[in-house]
């Protein structure tokens, strides 16, 4: 077909992700599954937009009243930003130590994430809260490496988190310097 496939993985329910390296590589390929299978579905993948955590906000705040903060009570955010352009939607709300606040992660347009990153704080209600940013990679804090977390690491053995070497195990000392039972 004269097609370079850059990248091509299995993905849950039945479904294969294929990366080309133009997009008229990717309309050739298209075209041609068309042809073959009657039963095979093509798709393009939507590309996520950012998303950001504003920590500690009371429960009693619903995501409505948490978005329409952003935009009215936020001037330093807002300054010049065109809103029927921008998009803020929450997306789930994380639980927080208090039972009575969450952490919301929004989901928000680029130039709205970059005004909401260098504020590093908004107003929700009457309060005054920190924005952090909800990286959506997973670390492992057993072999460190991306993708997933330490329930489902394959790696035999542990790597340190502050050298990246091997992970040896301390033996407890007591206080006068003799090793102890464990």
């Amino acid at each position: 077909m004269g097609v370079a496939v850059d990248r091509l993985r299995k993905a849950g329910n039945q479904k294969v992700v294929m990366s080309c390296s133009s997009a008229e590589d990717a309309l050739k390929i298209e075209e041609r599954l068309k042809i073959r299978g009657a039963d095979l579905k093509v798709s393009k993948g939507e590309k996520k937009l950012p998303t950001v955590v504003i920590r500690d906000v009371l429960k009693i705040n619903t995501d409505e009243d948490i978005v329409e903060s952003l935009r009215t009570q936020n001037k330093h955010i807002a300054d010049g930003l065109d809103w029927s352009r921008e998009r803020a939607k929450v997306c789930y709300r994380r639980r927080a130590r208090n039972d009575l606040e969450c952490h919301p992660v929004l989901e928000v347009t680029t130039e709205l994430y970059k005004r909401l990153i260098k504020a590093a704080y908004v107003y929700v209600g009457l309060q005054r809260r920190p924005v952090w940013d909800q990286s959506p990679l997973a670390q492992c804090s057993h072999c460190l490496g991306y993708g997933h977390s330490r329930r489902f690491c394959k790696e035999a053995s542990e790597k340190c988190a502050h050298c990246g070497g091997p992970r040896e195990r301390e033996v407890p000392v007591s206080d006068r310097g003799e090793p102890r039972d464990a």
